[in-house]
């Protein structure tokens, strides 16, 4: 865990969970790392035009351009994703902040629920706004272990059960739910002995 992530949960210990102060502060943490992930796809899309200029620039064969035209989707793809990402989560705390107080929980639930609950932030949010949250995969890690359940299951029958998956991802979840609860109970404890 990074040490702004701590920093936030200590703050958030200090507010009440249905102030504007508390909103505030959990989504200053969220809006920099929204920050960061859409400046990551901005990267990754300035890389995707040195593919395009390989694209287009004299070589003998084909070769040149064809490392171009993979440079640009590779790179282009990632980083349009990862600047979507990014761009997304920030116009859900502006708007969230312009809706009003009534409807600013409800936008930390969702950030809470959907994208940061698997991380310490998340859950503490979470459980600071009346909700007995536990850590849970995310839903984008559910949904992809599934794919690739089935993917295998194609491959080799006998060895992947449905069975078998649900025991490896409820002891993912359990290791998950222990590390993350280790974490916020040892914040936690250190604030409270200050």
């Amino acid at each position: 865990m990074d040490s702004r992530q701590r920093k936030t949960i200590i703050r958030l210990q200090e507010l009440d969970p249905h102030s504007i102060e508390f909103y505030d502060v959990a989504t200053g943490y969220f809006r920099r790392r929204s920050r960061s992930t859409r400046n990551c796809g901005i990267i990754f899309c300035l890389f995707a035009l040195v593919g395009l200029m390989r694209m287009f620039a004299p070589w003998e064969n084909w070769s040149g351009h064809l490392q171009g035209v993979f440079i640009v989707l590779f790179f282009g793809l990632i980083g349009w994703n990862a600047y979507r990402m990014g761009n997304n989560e920030l116009i859900l705390i502006k708007a969230s902040r312009v809706a009003g107080p009534e409807y600013q929980a409800e936008a930390l639930r969702v950030f809470c629920r959907y994208q940061y609950s698997a991380q310490p932030i998340g859950v503490y949010i979470l459980r600071r706004l009346g909700e007995g949250a536990q850590p849970t995969l995310p839903p984008a890690a559910i949904k992809g272990r599934k794919r690739d359940l089935a993917m295998l299951k194609m491959l080799f029958p006998r060895r992947f059960t449905d069975q078998k998956n649900e025991q490896r991802m409820k002891k993912r979840e359990d290791v998950l739910r222990d590390k993350v609860n280790r974490k916020l109970e040892d914040i936690v404890g250190q604030h409270r002995q200050l």
